[in-house]
């Protein structure tokens, strides 16, 4: 099991989902902080210490970032290997899908606990930049232990989706989506039998947390109920590990329909990370400026997250101004998978809305389609057939990309963009 996890981690060091990770663990801190200094007078915290901003990073992590992140990071790591078509590879040495699928929720398990101590350095630093009073060791040891705390129990509640989602490419959007749900209902259950049972409350209970200022809350939660719940999570989890099945998809041959597939799937991580990103500064109550601002530069830096890493590339890539410019040559041979070449996310492009697309393609066996992806359209077919081709395009607010999908492909391209 320690290889297998040793082995996860190696291979998440070539994903850039862990970037996600990190900046929405970034925004956990940053939103609580903002939320303070744009709402009305009225509602402000006049006392609000570094402990506050402890407590409030602890309940915006339980109820929107780490049930959001911890299901889509790992709903992302297990969909790569579809996406990349290592699965039937796998299978061909004495290793089954449900012992795989072990060493991913391990690593996935590890990597939450990681998520935790990183959020506790991010808070702490946040609060010594924004000279918040009472920074001492103690809150930030208190903090530390529920913080990781927090992040192992939303693992055990989120666990059970992460496994369901892996039956099927592409199912952890669906998984994100639910955990959001789940993690925001925790502030309607204030009293009664469901506030101890609900798993996400149940969580609160088990690290410490005081619901009172947040929930509306009366009385500490039943430390005996918590357990239990979190108790019968980990009970499905298992039952769930030990009935999963090896997906049919996996052991399919390659073939131009799931390319389309991978299409879809690189945009939804960021669909997922801006709805959790622009949701989490609306419910904290940031002014109309604040939200475009803070929304433009995050969905900038993170617009490189569907983009293809370098070293994962068949030839070679070199950006222009920005990542939406630049050239790629490549020979490919017997390729049949997607790659993401140029683009990004973006309200407003600095540069303007304009490029200029070149591509010259040599086909010598299978087929090949220089596509632009926009938006939730379906892609635009740049170029197909064998040939040149010069065309000028309006990228829209959001999502851009131009790549190649191929099936068996054997040949040539080369890709300017200005």
């Amino acid at each position: 099991m320690f290889a297998m996890i040793k082995t996860e981690f190696q291979k998440m060091k070539r994903y850039s989902i862990l970037l996600v990770g990190m900046i929405g663990m970034l925004c956990s801190p940053l939103l609580q902080l903002f939320s303070q200094a744009v709402m009305s007078a009225e509602y402000q915290n006049p006392h609000f210490d570094f402990a506050a901003l402890v407590n409030a990073t602890i309940w915006g992590n339980a109820t929107i970032f780490m049930p959001v992140l911890i299901t889509l990071i790992g709903g992302y790591l297990i969909n790569r290997e579809y996406v990349d078509d290592t699965l039937k590879n796998m299978f061909t040495v004495p290793l089954s899908f449900r012992r795989l699928l072990s060493g991913k929720l391990a690593a996935i398990g590890l990597l939450a606990v990681i998520l935790g101590v990183y959020c506790t350095v991010i808070t702490l630093i946040v609060g010594v930049c924004a000279g918040l009073p009472d920074r001492n060791v103690l809150v930030l040891a208190r903090g530390l232990v529920q913080m990781i705390g927090l992040s192992i129990g939303v693992y055990i509640v989120v666990l059970p989706i992460i496994i369901l989602c892996s039956q099927k490419q592409g199912g952890f959007m669906s998984g994100s989506v639910i955990a959001f749900i789940m993690g925001y209902c925790c502030m309607f259950f204030k009293e009664g039998l469901l506030r101890e049972i609900y798993p996400f409350s149940a969580v609160l209970t088990m690290i410490g947390f005081d619901t009172a200022d947040w929930a509306g809350t009366t009385g500490k939660g039943n430390v005996m109920l918590g357990g239990l719940s979190l108790g019968v999570m980990i009970l499905i989890s298992f039952l769930l590990l030990c009935f999963a099945k090896s997906p049919e998809s996996a052991k399919q041959g390659k073939g131009h329909k799931k390319g389309s597939i991978m299409l879809r799937s690189a945009q939804r991580v960021h669909r997922a990370f801006i709805l959790l990103f622009t949701v989490s500064l609306l419910l904290t109550g940031c002014s109309k400026e604040v939200v475009l601002d803070q929304y433009n530069r995050v969905i900038q830096s993170a617009g490189d997250v569907a983009l293809t890493n370098g070293l994962s590339l068949k030839g070679e890539r070199s950006f222009g101004d920005d990542h939406y410019t630049g050239s790629y040559t490549a020979d490919y041979k017997d390729f049949s998978k997607t790659e993401y070449l140029f683009g990004g996310t973006s309200i407003e492009r600095e540069n303007g809305n304009n490029i200029s697309v070149s591509c010259d393609l040599e086909i010598t066996n299978g087929t090949a389609q220089i596509f632009w992806l926009f938006g939730s359209d379906d892609p635009v077919i740049l170029l197909e057939t064998e040939g040149s081709s010069e065309e000028t395009i309006t990228l829209p607010a959001g999502g851009n990309y131009i790549g190649i999908t191929g099936n068996d492909f054997t040949g040539h391209l080369e890709l300017t963009i200005e």
